[in-house]
């Protein structure tokens, strides 16, 4: 088949899981019901934590750095999937940035914002979610969202869950999972961007300053993730990215993560599959030099892009925006990866796998472990079993020699006895593996003892 025809099956294929399993499946009115709601609540947080720890934050910051400060407000922003405009499915995941403070600067900072410490608000958040039951009644009044409580603190955000109560399309009590993330913004002169310390020191795309400069801004998070140009990343997938490329990333999100399944392989596993980040790094560095911007096949940049990240995990090298200390997080196994690749060229060569059922590369590595997790089950049990027919053997052999009549009946009486089971695997899935090994071990132990019977009675006589 012509390689345009290929091509054009891909194609229909990636249209066929783009319109079926990731655009939304709300209407745009519930979707603004769900910002709403979520965003008014977590802005009454977000202004709670920051008056309680008011007094800390200013003594924190140096007399010599208080005239940079511009304002010292709790205004959240949108960042992330959703605002985007790159969510997969359910609006159910948001990101909101905290600014605890907003600073100038003339192109000079400084190690102390970096050493600046978020803890008290992240304590603040969780005073705030034990004590939920008093703070209900001066929460935002909202008929779809409710606050529900503090999941937990991971990395440099809290997990805040929600709860979807009323959705007109069907859906009741869907969980909304919010991460909210402390930080300090910072704002600069775009003609001061080449001599900015932190951005130059950190910002490895140098095509996406220019993006950088248009926004003039940038927030500290923690030591980890010193820098951090969400803001500057939502305007660029907004306004910057085409439709075609936006389009290819939501594709490559499902089919590396699936419909959650990078979150059940993390819960279960403790272990991630390619980070979203990760994806959308290698995305705008894909978009800098893709050839084919006007061309309406999603296809060659999917198989592009997966190219990329398979020759990066390879390399174990991640292609990222800005330096980040601990790389292996976004280090993850290729094996997936190449099977999902691999399916996609198998569609792409022969017209009649189009309709193959494709899993997300992070469900293909959930079901390896969990293979591996039954197999090893399976090796311990049996393991088990084995300890076990071992004892009931040598239980046997002592019985064998108690036994004092000399009948002909002797061995069929013991045979007969060693046509029992592992007590340990009364209920396993090994009983009848068990039975065989108790009967096998007892056959080898009835021919060592006649053998040393043999050899007893040959040397007494």
């Amino acid at each position: 088949m012509p390689e345009n025809a290929s091509r054009t099956s891909l194609t229909q294929y990636l249209h066929h899981i783009y319109d079926n399993d990731i655009q939304f499946k709300i209407c745009d009115e519930g979707v603004s019901n769900i910002e709403k709601g979520v965003v008014s609540i977590v802005q009454y947080i977000a202004t709670y934590a920051l008056e309680r720890c008011q007094e800390y934050v200013q003594r924190r910051l140096d007399s010599t750095f208080m005239k940079k400060i511009k304002d010292c407000k709790s205004e959240i922003i949108g960042v992330g999937s959703f605002y985007e405009r790159t969510k997969n499915g359910f609006p159910d995941e948001f990101d909101f940035l905290f600014p605890i403070c907003t600073l100038e600067t003339d192109g000079q900072c400084h190690n102390w914002a970096l050493r600046f410490t978020f803890e008290y608000i992240h304590y603040a958040i969780f005073r705030f979610s034990e004590h939920i039951d008093e703070h209900r009644k001066e929460l935002p009044y909202n008929e779809w969202v409710i606050f529900k409580r503090l999941v937990e603190r991971r990395g440099p955000s809290s997990k805040l869950e929600f709860l979807y109560k009323k959705c007109k399309d069907g859906a009741k009590e869907t969980p909304l999972h919010v991460d909210l993330v402390p930080c300090i913004k910072i704002i600069f002169s775009p003609i001061d961007i080449y001599k900015n310390d932190f951005i130059q020191g950190s910002l490895l795309c140098k095509k996406f300053e220019r993006d950088v400069s248009l926004t003039n801004s940038f927030v500290l998070v923690d030591h980890e993730h010193p820098v951090s140009f969400a803001e500057t990343e939502v305007r660029f997938m907004r306004e910057v990215l085409s439709d075609k490329h936006r389009k290819v990333y939501r594709l490559l999100k499902f089919l590396l993560n699936g419909k959650g399944d990078n979150e059940k392989l993390r819960s279960k596993f403790r272990v991630k599959g390619l980070c979203s980040y990760y994806i959308k790094c290698v995305m705008i560095y894909h978009h800098f030099k893709c050839g084919t911007e006007n061309d309406n096949e999603e296809a060659l940049c999917v198989l592009t892009v997966l190219r990329d990240l398979k020759c990066d995990l390879e390399n174990k090298h991640v292609t990222l925006l800005t330096h980040v200390k601990n790389v292996d997080k976004y280090i993850s196994t290729t094996e997936a990866l190449k099977k999902v690749l691999g399916h996609l060229e198998k569609i792409q060569k022969s017209y009649k796998d189009r309709n193959l059922n494709l899993e997300s590369a992070a469900k293909l590595q959930y079901h390896r472990l969990e293979k591996e997790v039954q197999q090893n089950i399976r090796e311990e049990r049996i393991i088990e079993c084995v300890v076990c027919c071992v004892r009931q053997a040598v239980f046997f052999c002592g019985t064998y020699f108690k036994i004092r009549s000399q009948c002909s009946t002797c061995l069929g009486r013991y045979l007969k006895i060693c046509n029992i089971h592992c007590t340990c695997c009364e209920s396993c899935e090994v009983r009848h593996e068990c039975i065989f090994i108790i009967k096998y071990l007892a056959c080898i132990c009835m021919c060592v003892i006649a053998v040393v019977g043999i050899i007893y009675l040959l040397i007494i006589y």
